[in-house]
């Protein structure tokens, strides 16, 4: 429901602001990076801090210059800590996010054209593969887990040119019905709703836009305001009276005349 209502407000503000499409929409991401799974783990294991076992890949439509959608996939690899007993696991992802463009609805072009802000949340679906699973010869672990996902992230961004975009991004990603944990030592067999699961994300990556236009919409800001602006500094103009005799200047053939 979140997302079309995006849908529908993104249509919304394009009809109102942005009357001439002359932009970009889509573009495709790569990141890699870290991870930090902080919940649920056995007692004894946890995940290492931080594991640089990350990557994401990522296709975005937007709307307008302010609202967009976001398919991506990601692929987490978590292993032992320090200290911790030895495991490895393997967790794959698929997303759906809204995002919206901070960048232009704070108007960060009235300071810069370099440097933008992106937010995105949704939801998507994940299954973890476990090497303890594996190795179980009684059956008692499942190979995986199939869980629902909840994500929020914040994507800062550094043009580099009209093409190629610079990122950075934080996600938290928040599992629904995870019934084993990181570690796959352990299942939830008492309760069918499964653990709360939390897992943490930090990359760093590059941003490629596609299409026939210049600039993307990432960077394509509204003129409407300017032109309103415009159009009442010259009602403001044609107004002026400078001989005070009640008579608009561009009206008055009898200037410095009562």
């Amino acid at each position: 429901l979140s997302i079309l209502g995006l849908g529908v407000l993104a249509q919304a503000q394009e009809t109102t602001e942005t009357p001439n499409n002359n932009f970009n929409k889509w573009s495709i991401e790569a990141q890699a990076g870290a991870n930090k799974a902080t919940a649920p783990f056995t007692d004894g294991y946890f995940n290492e801090t931080p594991s640089f076992y990350n990557v994401n890949l990522g296709v975005r439509y937007m709307f307008n210059p302010k609202f967009g959608l976001k398919l991506s996939g990601g692929y987490d690899r978590l292993k032992d800590g320090k200290d911790s007993e030895s495991f490895k696991s393997n967790f794959y992802r698929v997303d759906v996010s809204g995002v919206a463009n901070l960048g232009r609805i704070m108007n960060f072009e009235t300071w810069t054209n370099t440097f933008g802000l992106l937010a995105h949340g949704g939801v998507g679906y994940g299954f973890l593969d476990n090497d303890a699973a594996q190795g179980d010869t009684s059956g008692i672990l499942n190979d995986y887990d199939e869980m629902g996902l909840l994500s929020l992230g914040i994507t800062p961004q550094v043009k580099l040119t009209n093409r190629l975009v610079l990122t950075g991004d934080l996600t938290y990603t928040k599992t629904i019905r995870q019934n084993t944990t990181w570690d796959g030592q352990h299942e939830d067999e008492k309760s069918r709703r499964g653990f709360d699961g939390s897992l943490w994300n930090a990359t760093l990556g590059l941003t490629y836009y596609f299409g026939k236009n210049a600039k993307h919409a990432d960077w394509t800001y509204s003129s409407y305001n300017s032109d309103l602006e415009d159009r009442v500094a010259n009602i403001e103009k044609m107004l002026i009276d400078s001989d005070g005799d009640g008579v608009a200047d561009y009206l008055d053939q009898e200037p410095d005349s009562a």
